[in-house]
């Protein structure tokens, strides 16, 4: 097979080659393609041997040019070389003239910082890793001065490369290094006595002792962004380097302040609130040129990085400095230990920056801004702090905890919805359209997380009215989301439908479900969109628990129409949130039994759906689904069941058992009829999901099946009578039936007789020997209390259950285990 020079041979066949090249770079693609034709050297052994033959005399001119032009592209063809090349390359750094072969020592420094990655740690650190760690260290100490000051950059990209790959002698070597920069930053000289901020990033090729250092800063503050981004006293001192005059490290720097507001909020908002006004300052100025580096060009400017220097704003010309700016402000607003009127002056330069950035930005930075002020960005706040922030946009700036919420809105809500219905209005671009749909979806969430809370202050569990302007606000942006549900783009509609199930009026969810409906039923939603909307249902519930009913019907109707798109997981997430969240003591039971009620319907559902209602999923995916979600389903109920009806063999409060009746007795003289009307009359929602169960052991599939016996085994076990008969009776029809269910059916059929023969045993000895167990020989008490912990021991292997208050030998057994324990520590006193 020919390869790109036209040989016979594949780049990658021969015994010395690597595997198949990685990705390469325009640049070098364009030079192979320019110099395919000029040499014949094509397998890897080949150009290593050659390279060892060059790199002594890589001084000169010729080899020079011979490396660049055609050795060292076409090496770059097999990927990422050995380790074993390393001492190659360092000896073409050291061999290289500076003045002209700057493009080989680039070549050098490339092909070490890919050697280096974590395909080859292992064996760089056994081999190589001293040499080269001490080559980087001597081009990191070169004076900036150097007759090739691209050596300092690019050896410490190596350095750094080694460092994330895992090795420990460079990171050590990388952190003494950085440390040392950044002092000497602090220091806020040059060698050549100027300040360090004080140039403006060149672009111009030549490589003479001019080069500007803002290049060196921008490689200190991305090694601290992707090295030592959690060293705290790094991050301390490169903080400040967000005015950088060169536009890369100022992101970099930037990106490091974000990350340390999130540990250490108080300490960001005190050094960085300075620099933010100053900033503020120079935005807000008609004239000021927005795109231009704010960085001061005097020679004689005060240190970039001594607190005191508040002479600079930050440089924000990189399209994603404003974005970590406005994390930073993010962090510091909603940080809980600045939520207190005191610090209230002090966050108002953060809440400036982000309402500047709504006001007069455009897509991207505007709608991170969004976000940051919705508690969405760069992490969703926690549940309980994200209602503060709709209050902080409500309010319309900084507030404490016990500030009361406004009468009126301030016009910065007014101006984000605004913001949020030209980006949906803007035809062609479905990136901005589906950023909106996220702005949209945490400015809905803030709301609803702000509503829960006042609900939760009046003691309410339903849900409180809305204002007319609130609602009004509400409204206007669920009609800007409701048109991105007709994007061509699944993607967006997805988002958007997130969006609107946290928006909510008196009448706006059913039609949130009737969009619902309409979505699953006529859209093709890949299986992480289907997700997404799953897990917002369930974050929704836990938001809104009185909305419980209404998205659990969601959760079904999508299992109806994309049953094949779902995760099990994700369902058993919605339904565990409903079953439990907090809510007043008064509506926990109706809670518990609608989310069971609702369990209970999807799998009616599922049973009644012979298959997937659209024709977009092949017919054995909807079938392993479907089976998945019955068996997810059936899991579910013999898990919680006993949770949520309050049904417990142990439950003190319960009322009297009634008379101990062996299963036997109803094979042989009937009354199985009663004891089934019993049960329904005793609990009628447990007695609900028993018959259910008992549907799926008779017409579900074999997994359903198998699903629906261990739950019937678990609700045998942990409850009292009738239920626990009646699960028997069901679990022993199944084992004679001939389902092929008999090794699952068999050990909790034994388990559950052996407990209803002690128990009768029991019944016998308290007949013969009387109520009071400390008349009974000590041989009779022990031999009961040894069955009993041997019961529970099993029972602990079905399902868990209290092993202290857990009476497998019936409730009055209690009085029989006491005397035991007396007994015994009276022989041990």
């Amino acid at each position: 097979m020919e390869d790109a020079y036209g040989s016979e041979t594949s780049p990658t066949s021969g015994q010395d080659s690597v595997g198949a090249p990685d990705g390469l770079s325009k640049y070098t693609l364009k030079q192979i393609a320019a110099t395919k034709s000029k040499s014949e050297l094509v397998q890897y052994a080949d150009c290593k041997r050659t390279l060892a033959e060059l790199a002594p005399s890589a001084s000169q001119k010729k080899i020079e040019k011979e490396l660049d032009q055609i050795l060292l592209p076409r090496l770059a063809l097999y990927g990422t070389p050995g380790p074993d090349l390393i001492p190659l390359f360092l000896k073409l750094l050291e061999q290289t003239d500076e003045k002209n072969g700057a493009r080989v020592i680039r070549y050098a420094y490339y092909f070490l910082e890919r050697m280096v990655d974590k395909r080859w740690v292992r064996e760089f650190q056994a081999a190589h890793a001293d040499i080269l760690i001490n080559r980087m260290k001597q081009d990191i100490a070169l004076p900036i001065s150097s007759a090739c000051p691209l050596r300092k950059p690019t050896a410490l990209q190596v350095l750094s490369q080694a460092a994330a790959s895992g090795c420990r002698p460079a990171r050590a070597e990388l952190r003494l290094a950085t440390t040392a920069m950044i002092g000497h930053m602090l220091e806020g000289k040059t060698p050549k006595g100027k300040s360090t901020f004080s140039f403006s990033l060149s672009r111009s090729r030549n490589l003479g002792p001019d080069v500007p250092t803002p290049i060196m800063q921008t490689a200190v503050f991305r090694t601290i962004h992707n090295v030592f981004f959690a060293d705290d006293e790094l991050a301390v001192h490169s903080m400040l380097g967000g005015r950088c005059s060169d536009a890369l490290g100022a992101r970099h720097a930037l990106a490091v302040a974000s990350q340390l507001a999130q540990r250490d909020p108080a300490l960001v908002a005190e050094t960085m609130g300075p620099l933010v006004e100053t900033t503020l300052a120079a935005l807000g100025d008609p004239g000021h040129d927005r795109t231009a580096s704010p960085a001061s060009s005097s020679p004689q400017a005060a240190s970039p990085i001594s607190p005191g220097a508040s002479g600079m704003g930050l440089n924000l010309s990189d399209r994603f400095a404003p974005i970590h700016l406005a994390h930073v402000c993010a962090a510091v607003l909603h940080a809980p230990e600045l939520q207190h009127s005191q610090y209230a002056a002090s966050l108002q330069p953060f809440y400036r920056f982000l309402e500047l950035q709504v006001i007069h930005s455009q897509h991207a930075p505007m709608l991170e801004a969004v976000r940051a002020l919705a508690g969405a960005a760069p992490n969703p706040l926690p549940f309980d702090r994200r209602g503060r922030a709709w209050a902080l946009i409500w309010h319309g700036g900084p507030i404490s905890a016990e500030t009361p919420l406004a009468e009126k809105s301030s016009a910065l809500l007014a101006t984000i919805v605004q913001k949020l219905q030209q980006c949906f209005q803007s035809s062609g671009q479905q990136a901005v359209r589906s950023s909106a749909c996220r702005a949209a979806e945490a400015l809905a969430e803030a709301h609803a997380h702000w509503d829960m809370s006042q609900s939760q202050e009046l003691g309410t569990g339903g849900m409180r009215e809305m204002g007319s302007e609130e609602a009004g606000h509400l409204a206007t942006l669920a009609r800007a989301v409701q048109g991105a549900l007709y994007s061509r783009n699944t993607a967006i509609r997805a988002t958007a439908m997130r969006a609107i199930l946290w928006l909510r009026g008196s009448s706006f969810l059913p039609g949130a479900i009737s969009a619902l409906r309409e979505q699953v039923h006529d859209l093709v939603w890949p299986k992480d969109a289907v997700g997404a909307v799953v897990s917002t249902i369930a974050a929704r519930i836990r938001c809104t628990p009185a909305l419980s009913e209404e998205l659990l019907e969601g959760v079904r109707l999508v299992a109806e129409h994309a049953a094949a798109r779902m995760a099990p997981e994700g369902v058993l997430q919605v339904w565990q949130t409903a079953l439990t969240v907090s809510v007043p003591q008064e509506h926990r039971d109706k809670q518990m039994l609608g989310a069971m009620k609702a369990v209970e319907k999807f799998l009616a559902m599922l049973h009644s759906q012979s298959g997937s209602r659209t024709a977009v999923d092949p017919p054995a995916q909807v079938a392993a689904a479907h089976l998945a979600l019955q068996r997810a389903a059936a899991w579910f109920l013999g898990e919680n069941a006993n949770y949520a009806t309050s049904e417990y063999a142990w439950n003190d409060r319960a009322p009297s058992a009634p008379p101990f009746r062996h299963p036997r007795d109803f094979a042989a003289g009937g009354g199985a009829e009663g004891a089934l009307a019993q049960a329904a009359a005793s609990n009628p929602p447990m007695a609900q999901v028993v018959a259910e169960l008992h549907r799926c052991v008779l017409a579900g599939a074999w997994g359903t099946r198998l699903e629906a016996v261990r739950a019937l085994g678990k609700i045998a076990v942990r409850s009292r009578e009738p239920f626990r008969v009646q699960c028997y009776l069901i679990l022993q029809s199944c084992g004679a039936s001939g389902m092929g269910l008999t090794a699952a059916v068999a050990p909790l059929l034994d388990l559950l007789t052996r407990m209803y023969d002690v128990q009768e045993e029991l019944q016998v000895a308290w007949q013969t020997q009387g109520r009071d167990e400390r008349q009974w020989p000590p041989e009779d008490l022990q031999r009961f209390a040894s069955v009993h912990e041997q019961l529970v021991a099993e029972v602990s292997l079905v399902c868990f259950v209290p092993p202290q208050l857990y009476l497998p030998l019936g409730s009055g057994s209690a009085s029989l285990l006491q005397e035991c324990v007396r007994r015994q520590q009276s022989r041990s006193s």
